[in-house]
């Protein structure tokens, strides 16, 4: 009775996080699906490709966090708000702060010399600059996430998108659409976030300073936990970056501008399942061995039943987005083969870097993502400076994509006896790009639908099981 019980327990702060992570991304994604339109069709090609380029940039200065803030998550991850080191985190924090601010100005004076172009210059001093207030931001946030203060955490979501679309709205009334308006709107809406993630943690942050050898030796310990993690997810933005690099270096920004428009939307539900992983953690982190590796069994048929099922609707998403964006056609073009990202991105995220993280094996995933980025030069280098195949090098995005997805469950599958469906999902994706792009439009859509179908009787018996189990779970 009591471990029923304390399953039960567990399963209801599970949906309780759930929903408050839920409600609160929700209207991020609602806020991040107006402003993805609103910025393209406002600010025009050349001032949306500069802003998405500074945010190319900012994937690469991420680096300098050497998984500082990681190794806060993962080391305090499932602990109780009050049970925390307090001055432990206070010290970590403001010694990462003062760490950042002499990267910043190193990196400055290199950027300031580095750059071709006055506008790169900007772009790249802004990147840096964003980037040192986010790292900030996301360590407080990811000591909320790991206490399971999902209310806070929810609360500082909602705010930087509101605060963001205020200001973009601002930009649009005052027709200020310099590319550099939308960068120092960008800017300002994390420095407010900042703000508001400092009062939440106001607990936990302003609490004694630590010695400076006690500091030096917990630097030296979350550093080590996360560094693993810091890399992996540097390597993980590498895997498009590079391509995108290529594509920006051969066929000019206004190019770059369009397949990056193509890649937010297709990531947009990405981003709202990454947040929904911070509950995961947490709770998984106090749940006993074998019934992690069912709920991993269930999600995964979960997971990649609806991401599948949302690929039906693609033509009347593109014909809508044709409407809003009639000058994004051609990026249009390329939703059909990117738009199976989401489904990868979404596993390797919400799935298979939490149970690699929870085991302690964050090495797999640096592992993974360092042969997928090796792969990413090779086939960046031989799309775009040899073929010279614009179709192709966007097209090895989900290649690349896909084989860093099914090599990290692979290697998930030493550690723990998980049920894979990569095969299955592999060739789901195959039908939809083969539907949507050679035979397009509606014939291909509902080609597309009845394999969908197939695939549902097919994998009747799992999803009824899982079904089953959960409302096991519940009825304890």
């Amino acid at each position: 009775m009591r471990g029923k019980f304390v399953m039960n327990k567990k399963l209801v702060e599970f949906i309780k996080n759930f929903s408050i992570v839920m409600m609160g991304n929700v209207y991020s994604i609602f806020i991040s699906v107006i402003v993805t339109f609103l910025i393209p069709r406002s600010f025009g090609k050349e001032a949306y490709s500069y802003f998405q380029l500074e945010n190319l940039y900012c994937g690469y200065v991420w680096i300098m966090s050497l998984g500082w803030n990681d190794g806060l998550y993962i080391k305090f991850g499932g602990e109780e708000r009050k049970n925390i080191n307090k001055s432990q985190i206070s010290s970590q924090i403001a010694a990462l702060t003062c760490y950042l601010s002499f990267m910043g100005i190193c990196l400055a004076f290199i950027f300031g010399y580095a750059a071709s172009t006055n506008e790169k210059r900007f772009v790249l001093w802004m990147a840096l600059t964003s980037v040192i207030i986010e790292i900030i931001t996301i360590s407080i946030i990811n000591i909320i996430q790991a206490t399971n203060s999902m209310k806070q955490y929810a609360k500082i979501i909602i705010f930087d998108r509101s605060c963001y679309m205020l200001l973009v709205i601002l930009l649009l009334i005052f027709r200020a659409l310099d590319f550099r308006y939308l960068i120092f709107a960008d800017i300002f809406s994390k420095v407010f976030t900042l703000c508001l993630a400092l009062f939440e943690g106001r607990d936990f942050l302003f609490a004694e300073i630590q010695d400076f050898a006690r500091i030096w030796k917990d630097i030296k310990e979350l550093v080590s936990i996360g560094i693993s993690i810091s890399l992996a997810s540097y390597a993980s933005r590498l895997i498009n970056n590079i391509i995108q690099l290529a594509i920006e270096n051969v066929w000019g920004l206004l190019t770059f501008g369009k397949v990056a428009l193509t890649l937010s939307i297709s990531n947009m539900f990405t981003k709202f399942v990454a947040a929904v992983s911070a509950v995961l953690f947490p709770t998984l982190r106090r749940t006993e061995g074998q019934r992690r590796v069912e709920v991993y069994n269930i999600l995964n048929i979960f997971l990649t039943t609806v991401m599948l099922g949302i690929f039906c609707f693609y033509l009347p998403v593109k014909y809508i987005l044709e409407f809003l964006l009639p000058g994004y056609s051609e990026s249009l073009y390329y939703m059909a083969i990117l738009l199976p990202i989401s489904l990868f991105e979404t596993k390797v995220m919400m799935l298979i870097n939490t149970y690699f993280k929870i085991i302690r094996k964050e090495r797999e995933i640096l592992y993974c993502n360092v042969t997928t980025v090796c792969l990413s030069v090779l086939l960046a280098f031989v799309g775009a400076y040899v073929l010279r195949g614009l179709t192709f090098t966007v097209g090895m995005i989900v290649v690349l994509l896909a084989f860093r997805c099914f090599l990290e469950e692979l290697r998930l599958e030493k550690y723990l006896p998980i049920q894979s469906n990569y095969c299955i999902e592999l060739l789901m994706c195959i039908v939809f790009i083969f539907t949507s792009w050679w035979i397009g439009d509606i014939q291909g859509t509902v080609i597309y639908f009845c394999i969908y179908l197939i695939y549902l009787y097919i994998q009747r018996k799992n999803i009824k099981d899982a079904l089953l189990y959960v409302r096991k779970i519940a009825r304890k």
